[in-house]
């Protein structure tokens, strides 16, 4: 392991120092979608962390327009290691500040948008690591991201819909799309409530989706959500919670989090 990190800083920890709170407790789940790697690590090994290598310290400054391309590796209890790709899963806690992309070939590109400051989380079998970004300068590589970051199609099954009264699935249906209902009201600082996902199959199946995907708030200072869906309000603000199944499959809903 490189020198810049120490494992407190991996998962099991909350990690701070800005507006937006990571704490990695909160934005895992189990992953019984995936099965854990086994290339290139010792028989019986058992995976215990992700950790960014590139860059090698916990902060990292870009400038407006400026990329970064991150990697990180799997770490494994008897000195096993795999590169990070295609397993995990990047984000960035404000892409209109810093965007990271999550495509093929570019798993962890990190683009500088406009000043700021952005949490960069990569997640990986329930383990999470972060990078902070500074971005400086002038300029908005984007000047369209706030009003697309949130605006949604109140129409869409996600604000309409009900969950389903009971699950199943017929031998043979094909999974279509990752249904995550968005909470009807405001949640209130202390309050919690508990937000459901559903995995919908092409002849009219469904599951519940906990258990399988992973939940994740944007902003862990104004609502954290833990492996069951449970959120809790922080402070006061505005947070998109995702769920996601591998790399294939998620959806987002906005909370408004109030006193």
């Amino acid at each position: 392991m490189s020198g810049r990190k120490h494992w407190s800083r991996l998962l099991g920890v909350c990690v701070a120092g800005m507006a937006a709170i990571a704490c990695a407790d909160e934005i895992t789940t189990p992953a019984l979608s995936e099965s854990e790697p086994r290339e290139a690590v010792s028989s019986g090994e058992k995976f215990v962390a992700v950790e960014i290598t590139n860059p090698e310290r916990p902060s990292y400054s870009l400038r407006v327009g400026q990329s970064k391309q991150m990697s990180a590796r799997l770490r494994y209890n008897r000195g096993g290691s795999l590169p990070s790709a295609p397993y995990a899963q990047w984000m960035s806690t404000n892409n209109c500040v810093a965007s990271v992309t999550n495509s093929y070939g570019n798993w962890g590109k990190v683009t500088g948008v406009k000043a700021g400051t952005a949490l960069i989380i990569v997640t990986a079998f329930g383990k999470a690591d972060t990078v902070k970004v500074r971005v400086e300068g002038t300029g908005n590589r984007d000047r369209g991201c706030e009003k697309r970051e949130w605006s949604w199609d109140y129409d869409d099954i996600s604000f309409t819909g009900k969950p389903a009264s009971n699950y199943y699935v017929r031998p043979g249906e094909k999974l279509k799309r990752l249904v995550l209902f968005a909470p009807k009201e405001p949640l209130r600082v202390g309050q919690q409530t508990r937000v459901i996902s559903e995995l919908w199959y092409d002849k009219g199946g469904k599951l519940n989706g906990a258990g399988y995907v992973t939940f994740v708030s944007t902003d862990g200072s104004i609502a954290t959500i833990n492996r069951k869906g449970v959120v809790t309000g922080r402070r006061p603000g505005r947070v998109k919670l995702i769920a996601r199944l591998g790399t294939s499959y998620a959806d987002t809903v906005p909370l408004i989090v109030q006193r």
